[in-house]
């Protein structure tokens, strides 16, 4: 593991895994020495001889396989520092990236939420793209939700939580099987916590190809869940925030569709005929207070090659 001369003794990282030993060994060795460390072993695949190698990190067993955000929030929930960080197992960190958490953690203590910038990176560790936010920002409730009112571009490996606010908000919504648990989650900290923006990079986000986002992108169920989790949201900000700003949710929750709907039409017709796209399209609803801009992708992305 990588070494480190502050200890950051009120953070630890929390990694769910699920038979991914080889990624997850690359991670560990990614982390410094004296950070606390929590791994659950969904399914118990993790040799005896791996986890000696890493006497400091805190093994939970589970013997049957829990589904994915059950594990996550099993981590999360052996979590007894301030803030904590949930990384994928096959997710990495930098060099630099504890000296750039420590600035960040102590200049803003009573935060909510920190959102770092991350790299994307593919199964070779091959750099694919980037992401961070343009700007510092320091945003007070409900502001940070403006900027994510459309979706999370951040990724867990770069985002830093409070665990007294997660704990509050009842952790990840464990009802959602193929998406938006994540990401609500993150909005209602954004509506009732203080978030705190940074464009410095500190982690890598791995994607593969034909992963279960690029599997149930583009169906049904997948845009259901979107709806789903922005009735999620406008039902809490009515019942909870009932003086929030955020106001005419019927162009929100038709943008955040939209969206979605214009990537689910792509990746639909890379993997279909012409005919199981308008299958598709009968089943599923069109967002009309969307943006044009975004009516006019959809269009786009239907007629075009």
């Amino acid at each position: 593991m990588a070494e480190k001369k502050n200890r950051l003794s009120n953070l630890t990282i929390v990694i769910p895994t699920y038979n991914r030993q080889f990624y997850l060994n690359k991670l560990l060795n990614t982390l410094p020495v004296d950070i606390n460390i929590i791994v659950s072993d969904n399914g118990m695949f993790l040799t005896d001889e791996f986890k000696a190698k890493f006497i400091n990190v805190k093994f939970i067993l589970q013997d049957l396989v829990i589904d994915a955000l059950q594990n996550w929030n099993k981590c999360i929930k052996a979590v007894n520092t301030d803030w904590f960080m949930i990384p994928s197992d096959d997710d990495l960190y930098y060099e630099k990236s504890f000296d750039i958490i420590e600035k960040y953690i102590n200049q803003y203590q009573n935060a909510d939420l920190l959102i770092f910038g991350h790299n994307v990176i593919n199964e070779n560790d091959d750099l694919i793209s980037e992401w961070r936010p343009k700007k510092l920002l320091e945003m007070a409730p409900p502001s940070g939700f403006n900027i994510l009112k459309y979706g999370v571009e951040a990724r867990f490996p770069s985002m830093l939580f409070k665990t007294s606010k997660v704990q509050q908000l009842g952790y990840i919504d464990e009802s959602y099987k193929l998406t938006a648990g994540d990401s609500k989650l993150i909005q209602m900290i954004a509506l009732t916590g203080k978030v705190v923006f940074i464009p410095e990079i500190i982690g890598a986000y791995r994607t593969w190809p034909n992963n279960s986002t690029v599997l149930t992108l583009g169906t049904a169920g997948w845009l259901a869940e979107i709806d789903r989790w922005q009735n999620d949201i406008e039902y809490y900000i009515k019942n909870q925030i009932p003086l929030s700003p955020v106001r005419n949710f019927k162009k929100i929750r038709d943008e955040v569709y939209g969206r979605n709907l214009v990537g689910s039409i792509i990746n639909k017709k890379a993997k279909s005929n012409f005919r199981d796209v308008l299958f598709f399209l009968k089943n599923v609803r069109f967002p009309w207070h969307a943006s044009f801009i975004t009516k006019l992708k959809i269009l786009k992305a239907l007629l075009l090659k």
